[in-house]
């Protein structure tokens, strides 16, 4: 009876799969490292590609992204270069007229939190408030002619309505129960602009830094009319269409053209406004961002890096314990050699094992993907919504497994098939030849160059986030609590009443009012004049209101002069060192008396020089700062307390707040944890790299593990004499820790320089820093010194006990 050849061609390959899951259970020790190693370093791979996937896919939705630009611009001073997204509010008038390239173009404006109250309710229900950061944004109706948006009901035409707002679907949920229902509703922003719900659209998808959930009219910002070009807000941004074919710097010219020839009698100092592509929006550290935190192009591009040397980290553990198993597979190959087989063949039956490996490793990868992402997205504050399995990520997987399989089993394949068939009977293989040697040798020490490379950086990091925890601010932050207060005329009218009656709480030691919290960093520019000097300065100050309690409240030291009077308007005037020293005066104290005017509004009187504060995060130079009080402008309340009994004491203050701003929201923070959030970014890297630092240590010292097995395996007969000749365990053990400390220690001499240049680099991003140690490195050093001594050791004994007789008859 004739057989079948597909029978035949299936039976083989059933045949070849037997073969090589018996060889694999053969050698388990070798596969349970390979498997462990392999699997690791797919899993951490894998995560870090995630990562940089999901940050490349912003704003890729976008039909017309690749024609879409933000306006953003470049301000040279003599104080250095200030840098912007935002634009006056005439700009994108202005420009649409100028520039006929220009398709579309549209102006949006986003203020900081805002107060939405749900002027609808259920029966018996209390009237809906909430208290947002950056899910409102003032939009016109043009927009949506070059963003696209899915409406499930109305559309984006109503927007030219002043008193029409739409809604996200999940915002319109959480006022109304449920969407269908938003439609003819009211809504209340900050107690004051009532707006009706016109439309709901689809909700935002997470790769985009677009995830506002109220959208008002534009046309009902008291601004939008405002034609005067020196006011600039960070958070009034225009975005433009070009036209097909228009290419990018041809606008930038025009743009450079228009400013030279309408502002230079308008403005004092113009800035130079250039073309930001949509696409890489989210990637501009420099410029503000809309919603989602931005992250730098080179800080993906580590991860990147990162993600592949874990992968060729596992690769060379795979190479290592293969070669170093090798002599136990030589009587096979001869056998089959002899029997006829060619090499083609058993390259690719070894191949197929690998590649049953790795498919394993693979497996055991993505359960651990599954178990770990969760705390990834926490890690680096990624949507609770993202997921892990994505069309391109089961794809990465598909080629991370084929590469991983010819990565790792390519090079022992070609080892094992190029054994001399008489000696692999005899077992007399030994070695191929030294290169081969030196190979493996520079392949475990990359794999510790790399590990050692991310300790330091772990060690300098984690010091520096350390830094800017702990660093003297120059002002108290220890249990200060800081109450948001109503931006209205309501919200200034109570003041009294409030600090009246939180002066009367156990517990508060002093409390002060400002426009900012003490942290605010935000930048007033405005002209000043010095009187009695003919200079006209500019550059940002910032601009700072509080009352006369705010020095003694967060413990400012004056070092000239001393605090202005208690007013509720403008009457005298403190500054910083920093802004004494910019107006010219070497002696900070030669600055009281003098008066400075600010937008040709009389003069007032410098009563004080306060020392320097850090008023932005410890990335940013000390800005020159100007205070006075001012009633009107105060939205911000700093409460510094005893630190006993915390929650009975804010009980009371919630009670006192709720029975004088019962329309408005109640919220407070921690002083600490507003400096802390400051530096999260950083957290989170240094934490990142807490965590694969200590994966490469681990997937570093399976490799020294293989290489230590493989000269174990060649050294066999030398060990064998020289225990016959009396040598001790010690000894043997020398023999082995000798070879490979130095090789460590030849990785840490290259890992030294290279650590050290990359994080000076990564240094020079904060004004201030810390210094970079010797002992980061000596730290480095010794404790891989110790894990591949630790490494050696384990194998190396194994070696040193093995019976002499019986490795002497080896041959």
């Amino acid at each position: 009876m004739a057989v079948n050849p597909y029978q035949k061609s299936a039976q083989k390959k059933m045949n070849n799969f037997k073969f090589s899951l018996r060889q694999i259970l053969k050698q388990r020790v070798p596969a349970v490292l390979n498997v462990l190693g392999l699997a690791i370093g797919i899993a951490s791979a894998l995560l870090l590609f995630r990562v940089v996937q999901f940050h490349e896919s912003f704003e890729k939705s976008q039909v017309n992204a690749s024609r879409i630009f933000r306006i953003v611009s470049t301000t040279k001073r003599e104080t250095g270069v200030f840098q912007t997204a935002g634009v006056p509010y005439p700009f994108e008038k202005a420009i649409k007229l100028a520039i006929p390239q220009l398709e579309k173009t549209t102006t949006i404006s986003q203020p900081y939190q805002t107060q939405i109250t749900v002027t609808w309710q259920a029966k018996g229900e209390a009237p809906k408030m909430f208290k947002e950061a950056s899910s409102v944004v003032y939009v016109q109706p043009s927009f949506f002619e070059i963003f696209n948006a899915v409406w499930l009901t109305g559309n984006y035409k109503s927007l030219a309505d002043p008193t029409s707002a739409a809604l996200s679907k999940a915002y319109a949920i959480k006022c109304f129960g449920h969407w269908q229902s938003a439609i003819g509703k009211l809504i209340r922003i900050n107690n004051d602009k009532t707006y009706t719900v016109r439309g709901v659209f689809a909700d935002a998808s997470v790769n985009t830094d677009f995830q506002q959930q109220v959208l008002l009219a534009y046309s009902s910002l008291d601004d939008a009319k405002n034609n005067y070009w020196g006011i600039v807000h960070g958070s009034t941004m225009c975005f433009v269409l070009l036209a097909p074919k228009v290419h990018p710097s041809s606008i930038n010219n025009l743009l450079r053209q228009y400013v030279h020839k309408h502002l230079m009698h308008v403005v004092d100092t113009f800035p130079e406004y250039t073309l930001q592509p949509l696409t890489e929006m989210h990637y501009s550290t420099e410029f503000s961002t809309l919603s989602v935190d931005p992250i730098s192009r080179s800080m993906l591009l580590s991860l990147l890096f990162l993600g592949v040397f874990l992968i060729l980290m596992a690769a060379i553990n795979y190479v290592n314990l293969s070669t170093a198993t090798a002599l136990d597979r030589a009587k096979e190959i001869g056998v089959r050699k002899v029997l006829g087989c060619r090499r083609r063949q058993i390259v690719l039956d070894y191949l197929f094992e690998v590649f049953l490996i790795t498919a394993f490793s693979g497996l055991i990868a993505l359960i651990l993907c599954q178990i770990f992402f969760p705390q990834v997205r926490t890690l680096l504050g990624l949507p609770d919504s993202l997921e892990f399995l994505t069309i391109q990520m089961s794809g990465l997987f598909l080629l991370i497994i084929l590469g991983a399989t010819l990565l790792s089993g390519l090079y022992p394949a070609l080892i094992l098939s190029g054994f001399n068939p008489i000696e692999a009977i005899k077992a007399q293989y030994i070695s191929p030849d030294s290169k081969q040697i030196f190979l493996r040798r520079g392949l475990v020490g990359m794999q510790f160059l790399i590990s050692q490379v991310l300790i330091i950086c772990t060690l300098i990091g984690i010091n520096q986030v350390d830094f800017f925890s702990h660093s003297n601010l120059g002002f108290t932050k220890e249990v200060i609590v800081g109450l948001p207060i109503p931006a209205d005329s309501i919200g200034s009218s109570r003041i009294s009443q409030l600090r009246a009656e939180l002066r009367g709480v156990n517990g508060i030691k002093s409390l002060s009012f400002s426009n900012f919290s003490i942290l605010s960093g935000s930048d007033n520019e405005t002209s000043f004049s010095l009187n009695g000097s003919s200079r006209k300065f500019e550059f940002p100050v910032n601009l700072k209101f509080g009352d006369a309690n705010f020095f003694s409240n967060y413990s400012l030291k004056f070092i000239a002069g001393h605090g202005y009077k208690q007013s509720d308007t403008i009457s005298e005037l403190v500054i910083n060192e920093t802004l004494a020293h910019r107006l010219g005066f070497k002696n900070v104290a030669d600055a009281i008396g003098r008066n400075i005017s600010i937008d040709m509004n009389p003069g007032k009187s410098i009563v004080g020089v306060i020392a320097d504060y850090h008023n932005r995060p410890l990335k940013s130079a000390i800005a020159p700062i100007l205070m006075a009080c001012n009633l009107k402008s105060y939205q911000y309340c700093g409460l510094k307390l005893t630190g006993t009994d915390l929650k009975t004491q804010l009980d009371v203050i919630s009670r006192i707040w709720k029975r004088i701003y019962p329309q408005n929201v109640y919220e407070y923070t921690f002083l600490d944890k507003d400096i802390a959030s400051n530096y999260e970014q950083e957290q989170r890297l240094a934490n990142l790299f807490k965590i694969f630092a200590a994966i490469s240590i681990f997937i570093g010292c399976l490799g020294l593990y293989g290489l230590v097995s493989f000269m174990a395996v060649q050294k066999t007969k030398e060990i064998g004499i020289r225990k016959v000749l009396g040598a001790s365990i010690g000894q043997i053990l020398q023999l082995f820790s000798t070879e490979f400390l130095v090789l460590v220690f030849t990785a840490f001499l290259f890992a030294v320089p290279l650590a050290w240049y990359l994080m000076s680099l990564w240094l020079e991003n904060f004004t201030y820093h810390i210094a970079i140690s010797w002992y980061y490195f000596a730290i480095s050093g010794l404790f891989t010194l110790i894990l591949a001594f630790a490494t050696i050791i384990s194998k190396g004994l194994q070696a040193a006990r093995a019976n002499p007789v019986k490795n002497l008859r080896i041959e």
